[in-house]
């Protein structure tokens, strides 16, 4: 019985541990105005918009593309994401303090496994965008940063951001211990095209244990290897 008590303490503590801090960050919800900041879990989650005068709004308008491109990744799309003065982050000149920029500060530090955009588009997308637009990010305030490259070729430009397709990007672990992001589109550090504009629609994260669950999973693990040497003996 004592065994099983523990196998049972156990399996809770895995449970609680790959669950503790992961998920989709929805930004199509259409719910950021009236709730921000926002909690995820226990996660908290501010949303910020700047131009080059500083602070400012962000807004969002109801979504316009294709719905079927949401559901398979969990979003909402009840909005067409967030963007600033109209429905999208656009093109400046300059650093990325002189230009619209979107922040995203998290409450504690979480790995990122994916970023997804809306209205990011490919090369001749359309008569707007003669060539692939480029969302750039930067992490932690100074840290590494990077760009995407849109591919879309339809009317929702649907993009999903990784480590894997950042191009150029400064670090392999731009997406780990992350407590802040920032989205823009500058000439600064890498020239994004002066047709760029773009929507922030989701931050999906990684699987990472909180302190505290790491602690009940340690105990859980020396829990069941007493019961196994006592059994032994």
């Amino acid at each position: 019985m004592k065994t099983s008590f523990l196998a049972m303490g156990l399996a809770v503590a895995l449970g609680a541990s790959q669950s503790a801090n992961a998920g989709l960050i929805d930004f199509t919800d259409g719910g950021w105005t009236a709730n921000n900041p926002r909690l995820f879990g226990s996660l908290s989650v501010t949303l910020e918009a700047f131009d080059g005068n500083g602070s400012t709004g962000f807004t969002e308008t109801t979504f316009d593309g294709d719905i079927t491109h949401c559901g398979p990744i969990g979003l909402t799309c009840s909005s067409d994401g967030i963007g600033i003065v109209d429905d999208e982050v656009s093109f400046g000149d300059g650093e990325k303090t002189d230009v619209q920029r979107l922040k995203i500060t998290f409450s504690r530090a979480v790995d990122i496994a994916s970023i997804f955009f809306l209205d990011l588009f490919g090369n001749g997308a359309n008569n707007s965008d003669p060539v692939a637009e480029i969302a750039q990010f930067q992490v932690n305030g100074n840290g590494a940063g990077g760009g995407f490259t849109g591919t879309a070729l339809d009317g929702t430009g649907l993009f999903e951001g990784t480590i894997a397709n950042a191009s150029p990007l400064s670090s392999l672990d731009a997406f780990t211990g992350v407590t802040s992001i920032e989205f823009f589109a500058d000439t600064a550090k890498l020239r994004s095209p002066d047709n760029t504009d773009f929507a922030l629609a989701g931050i999906r994260t990684v699987d990472v244990p909180e302190p505290g669950t790491l602690a009940l999973f340690g105990l859980g693990l020396l829990g069941l290897g007493i019961a196994r040497s006592r059994k032994a003996s």
